[in-house]
């Protein structure tokens, strides 16, 4: 499983954030899927203004692993 995290600016000045939570990866191990939370938030005033929330599908995906 794995747990991931977006942070987009918008256009606008606000903020999105999105977590992906116990995404799971496919037998292929190009695709994820689960549920994910996100909101938005004022750059101002660091207010959350808005919340949504849903199933994710990622695609196309490559995982890279570098050792320390």
């Amino acid at each position: 499983m794995y747990d991931t995290k977006l942070v987009p600016f918008n256009t606008d000045g606000t903020i999105d954030t999105v977590l992906g939570d116990k995404l799971m990866l496919n037998q292929q191990g190009n695709e994820m899927t689960g549920s994910f939370t996100g909101f938005d938030t004022d750059p101002k005033t660091g207010k959350v203004i808005d919340q949504f929330s849903g199933t994710v599908i990622s695609d196309r995906i490559t995982l890279h692993s570098t050792p320390f």
